[in-house]
């Protein structure tokens, strides 16, 4: 849609046919901030509203989504029952929105996807379902030659650029024979995953009693079960489908084989009570499905004539929910590119720049989650480790906000020296040493972003949402008290008008 608005005239091609299962669910308010400005700088208003939780139910009622207030963690230990106390010792709950209206999203994806693909037709864009790309060749017309299949027949089109926004290991990977770098020193994670009706909330179990007053409905949530040597995803959907999975480092519970699927699947269940509890009446909806090796990186991101976006270039693991914001990233980067038009001789430079930033931000991601995969051994310092994606992501998101004059480009405010020097080396000690003690390094190295009010001892773990924090880290963000109170007392994303 944006390059039909840019003036192009577009091919669409679906291996597959829609509605169809895709997996990265979970929207954070960095991408559906992305999303809004996109939007916006586009004039394609229809996307809009599946911002937020409150405009899309209004205005697109019949897409399923489900509401996402923050992200919940609850430690777990094989063979023993979740438990916890009033000062929340085996939980961390952050609220990413003042109420559900303003809240993130877990996108069904079969619903949305379809539904952005029929908007693209209604934009001029030519679809073929059903179509296998078979070849690729570069022309010396200044063109590429694509051939697909479909129906028993091939089709050949001509296209002045390619952009690859298919998954890891996908189109133009394979049929360019583009190297795969794989992320340094990261582990070779499994998954297996499936979609299921009649999973029980956590806050009707009794094991989950101490958060009856937590800072949101715990549920509405990205849901992570975390265990020595992987975690567990729960989101809610609807009332009728819930996407989970487990993610693993290698090695991990040896005798569970991934692959096996419904016996795996119990298998792991079986290990942890508190999850087998909340899963005791929970049915797959649709096949299980599985990776061995989850991580993937591709050495080359562009070409004279192409492009990956981050979904295609890179994955490493659905913790925090990075996909969607990375990919939305990627297209307003892709997209800002594209204006120049493809003649503009900036465009080799601009392309490079967008590939160096797409795997920056994909390599910054997988070393983080590699120290996060470490401390699950401790949950204390996993709670510490997590400061720094919950400070740079609501600090970005503030500097786009209030349109600050400090700017963050890279995911993870990767451009930030001094957090990164600090983040970085917090991780390096955890990846040595997961009972090492790193609370007071976080703190002091979260401080200079920190516009949420995070790592606060007196909060027990639970974060709410509460803008007087944003008021009084301004400074930080290169702003006046004054000016933050004023934008922030008359902004809808602040929960006025």
């Amino acid at each position: 849609m944006i390059c039909r608005r840019l003036g192009f005239s577009v091919v669409l091609l679906e291996k597959g046919s829609h509605p169809r299962f895709a997996i990265g669910e979970s929207t954070s308010p960095l991408s559906n901030l992305i999303l809004e400005e996109l939007s916006d700088r586009y004039h394609i208003p229809e996307i809009r509203p599946l911002s937020t939780y409150g405009t899309w139910k209004k205005t697109h009622a019949h897409l399923r989504c489900g509401s996402k207030r923050g992200f919940s963690f609850f430690a777990h230990t094989p063979g023993k029952r979740f438990a916890d106390d009033a000062s929340h010792q085996n939980q961390l709950l952050v609220a990413a929105s003042p109420n559900a209206d303003l809240g993130d999203m877990h996108w069904h994806r079969s619903d949305v996807d379809q539904f952005y693909m029929t908007l693209a037709c209604q934009y001029g864009v030519t679809y073929f379902d059903n179509a296998d790309v078979t070849s690729i060749e570069s022309r010396q017309n200044g063109r590429e030659r694509l051939t697909f299949a479909r129906d028993g027949d091939d089709t050949v089109i001509d296209a002045r650029f390619i952009i690859d926004a298919s998954g890891t290991r996908g189109c133009l990977s394979k049929l360019l024979r583009i190297p795969e770098e794989k992320f340094k020193n990261y582990p070779n994670t499994r998954t297996v995953f499936s979609h299921f009706s009649g999973v029980q909330p956590c806050a009707s179990l009794s094991d989950y009693k101490s958060v009856t007053s937590a800072p949101y409905p715990v549920d509405d949530a990205a849901v992570h079960h975390v265990f020595p040597g992987g975690w567990m995803w729960v989101l809610k959907i609807s009332d009728t489908i819930t996407s989970a999975g487990f993610s693993l480092l290698p090695g991990t519970f040896p005798e569970i084989e991934v692959g096996m699927g419904p016996e795996s699947w119990a298998a792991l269940l079986a290990k942890f009570p508190s999850i087998a509890e909340q899963f005791a009446h929970a049915n797959n909806i649709m096949p299980f499905m599985q990776s061995s090796h989850l991580p993937y990186r591709t050495n080359n991101a562009v070409g004279d004539r192409w492009a990956l976006l981050p979904s295609a270039a890179a994955f490493v693991d659905p913790l925090f929910s990075t996909g969607i914001p990375l990919t939305l990233l990627g297209i307003e980067r892709l997209a800002k590119t594209l204006e120049a038009g493809l003649d503009a001789a900036s465009l080799p430079a601009q392309l490079k720049d967008y590939e160096y930033n797409i795997l920056a931000d994909a390599d910054q991601v997988a070393f983080f989650i590699r120290a996060c995969f470490a401390s699950f051994e401790n949950f204390a310092q996993f709670r510490s480790l997590s400061m720094f994606y919950f400070a740079s992501a609501s600090y970005t998101e503030m500097c786009r906000r209030l349109n600050a004059p400090v700017t963050q480009r890279g995911f993870l405010a990767r451009e930030n020296t001094a957090f990164n020097e600090v983040m970085e080396r917090c991780c390096r000690t955890v990846i040595d040493d997961p009972c090492a003690n790193i609370e007071q390094q976080v703190i002091a190295g979260v401080e200079t972003l920190n516009v949420a009010g995070l790592a606060h001892q007196a909060k027990n773990h639970w974060y709410d949402v509460d803008l007087q924090d944003v008021v009084a880290g301004s400074h930080k963000l290169g702003l006046s008290e004054a000016t933050v109170r004023r934008v922030i007392g008359t902004a809808a994303w602040a929960g006025n008008g």
